[in-house]
């Protein structure tokens, strides 16, 4: 199944775009509407298609967060299209507040989750955190300046969405689409060689060590995908962000993972 993170992602900063123009005062409010199917359709519609394929894909952090903003905008447009008018008006900024509140809380634990993925990732998300609890003070406060501010934070997380997607819908999914997958593979490989080699020289042959899937996670060189836990794991994160197989000492050849993992 190919990777529909580029579409998740588009769909996300986009929607995410075109809202924070009319927050930040870069267009008349009068046109603020327009926002609303963007957020149905775009916002609410994709994201939520996008999670459905990233479950099935086995990608959960994907998921989760398109499965999480994918009906934060059904719920905004609908508030907006068919209750607003309901709500009275010295209570609406308080009843927005508690919307944004409750998908800033939703999207803290996401942030603290994408500090294990790559860096333009948890960028995203800690900025989307921001524009939340912003957007929601401004609501509830009635500050002109606080709104612009948050409007300002989702611009910027917005961009580097839209940033994300072009990067990711570039690149061979072999590097960046199946990276942390390929991690958690590479992991389970280990554990099942550790396991098969512990009785010694005569034990069944050991399943594909970090030496040889290594590469596919960590051979791409930008900047998007961290190499933190290939380097803890391989030992010499070098090598393998150019695709060289991982150096192997003395006396490894039989297990070259056991090695590998001594280095980390």
């Amino acid at each position: 199944m190919a990777n529909p993170a580029p579409w998740a992602t588009t769909a996300f900063g986009t929607t995410a775009f075109t809202l924070s123009l009319y927050q930040t005062g870069l267009l008349n409010s009068a046109g603020v509407l327009i926002v609303l199917p963007v957020s149905f359709f775009l916002g609410g519609l994709v994201l939520i298609i996008s999670a459905v394929l990233q479950f099935c894909r086995g990608d959960m952090f994907d998921g989760a967060v398109s499965g999480t903003f994918g009906p934060f905008w059904l719920i905004y447009g609908t508030f907006q299209t068919f209750y607003a008018a309901r709500v009275p008006a010295a209570q609406f900024g308080s009843a927005t507040s508690l919307l944004l509140a409750v998908f800033a809380v939703v999207t803290f634990y996401l942030a603290i989750a994408s500090l294990r993925t790559d860096l333009v990732n948890a960028m995203v998300l800690w900025l989307a955190l921001a524009g939340l609890v912003l957007l929601s003070i401004g609501a509830a406060a009635s500050i002109g300046s606080v709104t612009k501010a948050g409007g300002a934070a989702a611009l910027a997380f917005a961009i580097l969405a839209c940033y994300l997607a072009v990067a990711t819908s570039s690149s061979p999914p072999s590097t960046v689409s199946s990276c942390r997958s390929a991690r958690r593979h590479c992991a389970s490989q280990a554990t099942a060689l550790d396991r098969s080699t512990a009785d010694g020289p005569g034990a069944p042959a050991a399943p594909p060590s970090w030496t040889t899937c290594g590469p596919t996670c960590c051979r791409r060189r930008s900047w998007l995908i961290s190499m933190r836990s290939c380097s803890r794991r391989a030992g010499d994160s070098a090598d393998l962000a150019f695709g060289a197989p991982a150096r192997i000492s003395n006396g490894a050849a039989a297990h070259p993972h056991r090695t590998l993992r001594a280095s980390a």
